[in-house]
């Protein structure tokens, strides 16, 4: 469906924007890519990772773009409207939220940022909604849910204009509640800018995305963004064991719910069991207590019950609709996904690609296993260099053996992320194979009926990307494969 609006009223509350031609124009659809401009597109040039959408203006207004917002000159000859402003990822969430009808003041948001434990969070907390006889959306790293409809995830926090094309779904598909992540790129990029959250969730906070953000301090600025744009009367439910909760409390003017094991907590587990068939808690709040059963497995897992629970609780929901949704969730795609091998040993395969995240998955693990836990990993090329040796101290530290293997290594040379990895190793408890379809199948083969091998790094995704060739490759597929070969 082609929506058509007038220039004039996608721009009216843009902030210091100089207009140079007609504003009257009609606008039949929107785009921040040149070759998806057609005849009525307003073409919002953005700088991308690889490329500058100011460098495309020509080719759009040749596709029929009639009208161009820009934040520099562009050298360029054509007779259509231009909207110079001074940022444009502001002005595209600006438009693209007018442009779809404001869907995100129709729809309850929670949006759940932090370092580890967004993803679990949001399938959590879509399933208590679900209980509670609620329409429900979910945008994850791994899925997005429009109502009943799914469809795999592009990017953890769409870009603008493709999020509030989505909000719209989702109000034409009467939707009531969405639990989406907030990547830190996603809050420095500004595609949320334009969304109004009913609550903020914090799960947590260690080193991540630093080839992105220079610094820590660059990416908890990202996070409190969030809380700082929450308006009165939303809420902020935050995880108040982690030191930097006050960050983001300190922050916002929403009121403040802290979830936890501390004291302090308005949402507390009062008591946590753990065990390789799940995770119980008891948690109390106000005047209620309850005691919630999962599936999924670990000490973190705790912390993601607890975060959507009390999201929900403090919503209004009621706490059999908390029990029965938490309870409905059996596993969560790569997210300490369980396997069970022919001789009786278990196996997982985890996201955990930061320091932090594979310390607590070990953690995790080490509960609960009553034999040794292999542990294989790597590291993605092109990212954040530092934590690698950090890694690799963690894994030889609390793995009983750890293979090394390749993530992601993108352009750079595989046994150089490795070298880098094992620089940090104070063990010599592990081995290097830098084909991970290997090193997966050498932990398979090591592990005696009562260990845990933990497949880390790549989680649920479908492929590996090694140079620019991104091929087909899943670390689920793989143990399926040597599950059906029994070994």
């Amino acid at each position: 469906m082609r929506l058509m609006m007038n220039l004039a009223e996608l721009i009216e509350e843009l902030r210091g924007c100089v207009i140079d031609g007609n504003p009257t124009v009609e606008i039949s659809s929107v785009a921040y890519h040149s070759r998806k401009a057609t005849d009525g597109t307003l073409f919002v040039a953005i700088k991308g990772f690889k490329a500058d959408g100011h460098d495309y203006v020509s080719d759009a207004v040749k596709r029929g773009a009639v009208a161009v917002v820009v934040e520099r000159e562009v050298d360029a000859a054509f007779e259509v409207c231009k909207v110079l402003v001074p940022d444009t990822r502001e002005a595209l969430s600006h438009i693209s939220s007018v442009y779809y009808g404001t869907p995100s003041r129709k729809l309850d948001i929670t949006g759940v940022t932090g370092t580890n434990g967004k993803t679990t969070t949001c399938y959590l907390l879509r399933s208590i909604y679900e209980a509670a006889g609620m329409r429900s959306g979910m945008l994850t790293t791994i899925e997005y849910w429009i109502g009943r409809k799914r469809q795999r995830a592009q990017l953890t926090t769409p870009e603008s204009l493709d999020l509030q094309r989505i909000l719209g779904k989702m109000v034409e598909g009467r939707v009531k509640a969405l639990a989406m992540e907030v990547s830190s790129h996603g809050l420095a990029l500004k595609r949320v800018r334009d969304v109004e959250f009913a609550k903020g969730v914090f799960t947590n906070l260690s080193r991540d995305h630093l080839d992105f953000h220079v610094d820590m301090e660059n990416y908890i600025s990202s996070k409190r963004s969030l809380f700082k744009n929450l308006r009165l009367g939303a809420i902020a439910v935050l995880n108040c064991d982690d030191p930097h909760w006050e960050d983001m409390a300190s922050a916002t003017q929403a009121r403040v719910v802290k979830y936890g094991f501390a004291g302090s907590a308005d949402f507390r587990a009062t008591e946590v069991k753990a065990t390789l068939d799940g995770t119980q808690i008891k948690a109390s709040w106000e005047r209620e207590t309850a005691e919630i059963e999962s599936s999924l497995i670990g000490r973190h897992n705790a912390y993601n019950m607890l975060a959507s629970a009390a999201t929900a609780a403090y919503s209004g929901l009621d706490k059999e609709a908390i029990i029965a949704g938490i309870k409905n969730v059996k596993r969560v795609p790569g997210r300490l996904e369980p396997f069970r091998l022919p001789n009786g040993a278990k196996a997982f395969v985890d996201y955990a690609h930061t320091p932090d995240a594979l310390k607590r998955v070990l953690d995790s693990l080490k509960e609960v296993t009553e034999g040794d836990i292999i542990c294989v990993f790597g590291c993605g090329g092109d990212r954040d260099k530092g934590k690698r040796p950090i890694m690799g101290e963690v894994s030889t530290n609390l793995a009983d053996f750890t293979i090394v293997t390749s993530d992601n290594p993108r352009s750079e040379n595989p046994q150089a992320i490795i070298d880098e990895i094992i620089s940090g190793a104070k063990k010599d408890n592990f081995k290097i194979e830098v084909d991970r379809r290997k090193a997966i199948e050498e932990a398979v083969a090591m592990a005696k009926p009562r260990d845990s091998v933990l497949i880390a790094g790549k989680g649920h995704e479908r492929f590996q990307t090694v140079g620019d060739v991104r091929k087909p490759f899943d670390d689920r597929k793989v143990l399926s494969s040597l599950i059906g070969k029994g070994n």
